[in-house]
């Protein structure tokens, strides 16, 4: 399943329609159909979650880092990482997060790293792919739409899927080529997860 953002940005709109082409069966939700029950119902069912849209982490706080499915942190339809790690994923699921920060956390309390991340680990996916860093929309949702592609149509692992996605950035002549276009991304959890 994937979600946009309720106020989805025109990259956000053209990578969900591109995933609808990739997985034939999956649902995608975006405007008014994005909202916070459906996102969290979504998580026990969907094997493959992808998430285009907006987070804000909460270096603080980590566990109030958020999936803002309304652009708006404190709004109805933000999804926190207290909210995520309190769901039941489906078993070595594969979570997807389009957005900017969305593997960013914090270890200050000795535990260990908190946010979205781990959120959705505690939660039961198996593998969670998220960025380092405040994301660029159009080349993130090339790179996205890139490694869906690969990961579908071959048995590629998830981390295979992502770093052959990430190579005809690092090969292009222009202003992709610069790491700040495709090294955001980093794979959490499970690195040989296949489909």
């Amino acid at each position: 399943m994937s979600f946009g953002a309720a106020t989805g940005e025109p990259s956000e709109t053209r990578e969900l329609m591109a995933l609808q082409g990739i997985y034939k069966e999956s649902k995608t939700f975006t405007g008014n159909d994005v909202n916070r029950p459906k996102f969290l119902e979504a998580m026990h069912s969907a094997p493959i979650l992808h998430y285009a849209g907006h987070s804000a982490t909460e270096a603080a706080d980590p566990l109030r880092s958020s999936i803002l499915l309304d652009g708006n942190r404190y709004g109805p339809n933000s999804v926190t990482a207290v909210d995520i790690a309190q769901q039941r994923l489906l078993r070595n699921s594969l979570v997807v997060l389009s957005s900017c920060d969305s593997s960013v956390g914090n270890s200050r309390d000795g535990v260990g790293m908190r946010g979205l991340t781990s959120a959705f680990l505690i939660g039961g996916a198996g593998v969670v792919v998220g960025s380092l860093w405040p994301v660029e929309a159009s080349s993130t949702s090339n790179l996205m739409v890139s490694f869906h592609r690969g990961f579908s149509s071959s048995k590629l692992s998830v981390a295979h899927a992502l770093r052959n996605a990430q190579l005809p950035f690092i090969r292009s002549a222009g202003k992709n080529s610069h790491p700040y276009y495709w090294s955001a991304f980093v794979v959490t959890g499970n690195f040989s997860a296949l489909r």
